[in-house]
């Protein structure tokens, strides 16, 4: 998206304030080690939200259609944790300006207790101790530099995966490209949009999110099925309720043209 890159300010000198407060397990304290607070920056200085609004309603709407998708999916490790966050601030330093991917998919971390001190409002590298596994940019002109300064930072910052979509075609023929960190932080083109390390796939898909018609980038499984949104699933789970209740009553009315009452003893 364009214009969603959030200054901060270089030269602001950090202050450091008492922080979180880290409990040293006892078998790993030396002569009674005293439990103590780790300082932690202060992130006054940092621009989080800049308040600009989404492009138009399609690029709300698929943020949220791609979060939706992750409603019953499982990230594929031992605790099956993950953070998907769109549109907020990636900070990849203190000193850095900050990215905002229009989504972002993080394995293995959760979010902070409260997000709402100014904090744990946006991704911080440093607080989450890794980069996102997957970033997501949605394109809706030709101003956003998702191809060029946008794919240097994401693999300056070390994050695994990048894909951008381009359904209308802006910036290639291609509406999905999905790309893939190599060797000396280089990203490179991957032939298939199905992602093993994640256990996700990309696809699209003409539909109806929101009440908006279109064609939304949605996440897969590894033969191309969907992964249904909690609505989607709930109105699946609803159509089979009443599909076999219409199967009872039609059972039941053969019963009883037989001469068989099925609510007999």
């Amino acid at each position: 998206m364009p214009g969603k890159d959030v200054p901060t300010l270089p030269h602001a000198r950090p202050a450091i304030r008492r922080g979180r407060k880290i409990s040293v397990p006892p078998e790993s304290r030396v002569s009674n080690q005293p439990e103590f607070d780790v300082p932690r920056p202060d992130l006054g200085h940092l621009v989080t939200e800049d308040d600009t609004p989404v492009d138009n309603p399609f690029q709300d709407l698929q943020q949220d259609l791609l979060r939706a998708g992750l409603s019953e999916w499982r990230a594929p490790s031992a605790a099956g944790k993950h953070v998907a966050l769109t549109n907020v601030g990636l900070f990849g330093g203190i000193r850095q300006t900050a990215i905002v991917p229009d989504f972002l998919l993080s394995l293995d971390v959760e979010l902070p207790p409260d997000r709402g001190i100014k904090e744990d409002r946006a991704y911080y590298i440093w607080e989450y101790g890794k980069a996102p596994d997957l970033v997501v940019e949605v394109v809706s002109n030709t101003e956003g530099e998702e191809e060029t300064t946008k794919l240097r930072d994401y693999a300056r910052l070390g994050i695994p995966y990048y894909l951008i979509y381009d359904r209308h075609g802006f910036l290639s023929q291609e509406n999905i490209r999905l790309f893939e960190l190599g060797p000396a932080r280089r990203y490179r083109r991957r032939k298939s949009l199905w992602v093993p390390m994640l256990n996700l796939g990309f696809t699209t898909w003409e539909g109806v999110f929101g009440g908006l018609v279109g064609c939304y980038l949605r996440l897969c499984d590894e033969h191309g099925i969907l992964l249904p949104t909690g609505d989607e699933r709930a109105q699946r789970e609803t159509a089979r309720a009443d599909q076999e209740r219409a199967r009872a009553d039609r059972l039941r009315e053969k019963l009883l043209t037989l001469g068989i009452d099925p609510d007999g003893p």
